[in-house]
């Protein structure tokens, strides 16, 4: 009897922790994380810099509190965790130079990586694949030469490249460009082309 009343009070001192020892997420056969849902599973976050991603998931209830958990979201390793409020693993990685990733969106706006992002009731997957560094600087250089009176409105674009094009997230960028531009520094020749290009693929 006394031997069972010990372990029901050692159950009831450590359920709050066990609620919350999220372990590793697993490795795909895709190249893909996958993160379990644990129980109080409140939201998640992805972050990005470079070759670098990292998810934060966030969980915890009313009666244990808060917690968060980051993981590699490129080796599915847990990395550390903390208390919500009193960590801020956010500001920490915003600070270090990450970009939040909407999950909506399929590449990062430096154009580095390829991003798929979805979440069901068990768990969420995330898989990130660089871009080749000679298509990043292709489609940054794409955007700059808005500015460059030089620039030929003969475009040329390899494959690889264009099947970026048809990602909105190429379209806001050139969008975002054209409206930092003063109207004398945009040449007007090369964005129209670049304009139909995309409106066109």
């Amino acid at each position: 009897m006394y031997i069972k009343k010990n372990i029901f009070v050692l159950i009831l001192i450590f359920l709050p922790y066990s609620l919350y020892a999220w372990g590793d997420g697993d490795k795909m056969n895709d190249g893909s994380c996958k993160f379990d849902l644990e129980t109080g599973y409140k939201d998640s976050l992805l972050y990005i810099n470079n070759n670098e991603s990292f998810l934060i998931m966030n969980g915890g209830d009313s009666k244990y509190g808060t917690i968060s958990t980051i993981y590699n979201a490129l080796t599915c390793k847990k990395v550390t965790s903390g208390e919500l409020y009193k960590s801020n693993f956010s500001g920490l990685l915003e600070k270090k130079g990450f970009q939040e990733i909407d999950p909506r969106i399929t590449v990062d706006s430096s154009f580095q990586n390829m991003i798929t992002f979805s979440k069901n009731k068990d768990n969420i997957k995330v898989n990130i694949k660089h871009i080749a560094p000679d298509v990043s600087r292709e489609l940054n250089n794409l955007l700059e030469a808005l500015s460059d009176k030089s620039a030929s409105s003969k475009i040329n674009i390899s494959d690889s490249a264009k099947k970026l094009l048809l990602n909105e997230i190429f379209y806001y960028k050139f969008l975002d460009k054209i409206r930092s531009l003063s109207a004398e520094n945009i040449n007007y020749n090369y964005a129209l082309t670049l304009n139909a290009m995309l409106n066109n693929s």
